[in-house]
């Protein structure tokens, strides 16, 4: 059982869902964890359109085990539960209440504060299903960290809540296609801010649990991981920074010292079409940074990849984009990225359980 949180309500999230409802039953069960009237709003919004969701529908089940008994062409949907914030966290903002679901003028596209709650409330009580053992994994549409502040509540990512929740601070980020595979040293953080948060004992941790995930999660025995460098050519020496031969170089060493497959510093402008040009061999590469790991990785496979959190006690995957509030309810979203994200997350599963 795969758990699907539904991310921002106003953005592509709940129309990616309907959208791949053949291929959710096609990849196994999975249940829902969203609202549900905002998830028939935006059946019936999408179905003047494509009269396929006139025939699908969703319902609210109690247990995940109740999903493995509804009927085909329904959608089981967990209710999300308020109260599933915890912590020192402010009361909701006096403006947020959600609009009306029920009626076809739903704000689609605007920024919700209400919706922000909504997205950290589903994902908290699907990582509390994972962790008890109800769901082997998550899949998730995505969200907006800048609604989070709209709501009073602390902006962040998925990768963070996951990892904080799950009490597992040294879960990492990786972008997977079918032939990149890119994790990343740093991910939301400002570019000014990455070479004072790269450390050798931190880049090691993470080199430890990429291995381990490559291992566990797809099935690569010894993997072979490539690291780019932070500076220009990586650091030419020094002449272009020394972060390269002062932190990443002494990291590379320590990972091999321990038994692990890893090479470099290397030039990431150099590096990334080397191994899309089959010149050079890598499993996964590790960037410094999120847009020099990023940028290449969606060059190839945006839309065919699958954001990926390693390091946690369950599978969790995601799409590769953001909301797209600019399209949202249109019915035109790609739904590529989400169908691979699904298959993605079970083929994972499937890796876990017979490694």
């Amino acid at each position: 059982m795969l758990a699907i949180t539904a991310g921002d309500i106003a953005g592509v999230g709940p129309e990616l869902i309907w959208r791949s409802v053949d291929a959710l039953r096609t990849h196994g069960p999975c249940l829902v964890v969203g609202d549900l009237p905002a998830l028939e709003a935006a059946r019936r919004h999408l179905a003047a359109a494509d009269h396929t969701l006139t025939r699908v529908r969703a319902a609210v089940i109690d247990t995940p085990r109740d999903a493995a008994h509804v009927p085909p062409g329904v959608l089981p949907v967990l209710q999300v539960r308020h109260g599933e914030l915890t912590g020192p966290l402010p009361p909701p903002v006096a403006h947020e209440a959600l609009p009306d679901r029920t009626t076809d003028a739903y704000p689609w596209g605007q920024p919700l504060a209400a919706a922000a709650r909504l997205q950290l409330e589903a994902l908290c009580q699907a990582i509390d299903l994972a962790l008890d053992g109800a769901v082997a994994g998550i899949v998730t549409a995505p969200w907006d960290k800048g609604l989070l502040g709209r709501a009073n509540l602390p902006p962040t990512g998925h990768t963070e809540v996951l990892a904080e929740r799950s009490g597992r601070p040294g879960a990492v980020m990786l972008l997977a296609g079918d032939l990149l595979r890119v994790a990343l040293a740093t991910a939301h953080i400002p570019l000014s801010a990455v070479p004072s948060r790269l450390t050798t004992d931190g880049l090691v941790a993470t080199l430890a649990t990429l291995h381990d995930g490559l291992v566990q999660d797809f099935g690569i025995p010894g993997p072979h991981i490539a690291v780019c460098g932070l500076n220009p050519h990586a650091g030419e020496g020094g002449v272009l920074g020394d972060e390269d031969d002062r932190i990443i170089a002494p990291a590379v060493e320590r990972a091999r010292n321990r038994g692990y497959a890893v090479s470099g510093p290397w030039p990431a402008d150099t590096l990334f079409p080397r191994i899309v040009a089959g010149r050079f061999a890598a499993d996964a590469v590790l960037a410094m940074y999120h847009d020099q790991g990023l940028v290449p990785l969606k060059t190839v496979h945006f839309g065919e990849s699958a954001n990926i959190t390693l390091g946690l006690p369950f599978v969790r995957t995601s799409v590769d984009h953001g909301t797209a509030r600019d399209i949202a309810g249109r019915g035109v979203a790609d739904v590529g990225s989400f169908v691979w994200a699904i298959a993605a997350a079970r083929r994972m599963v499937t890796a876990r359980r017979t490694g």
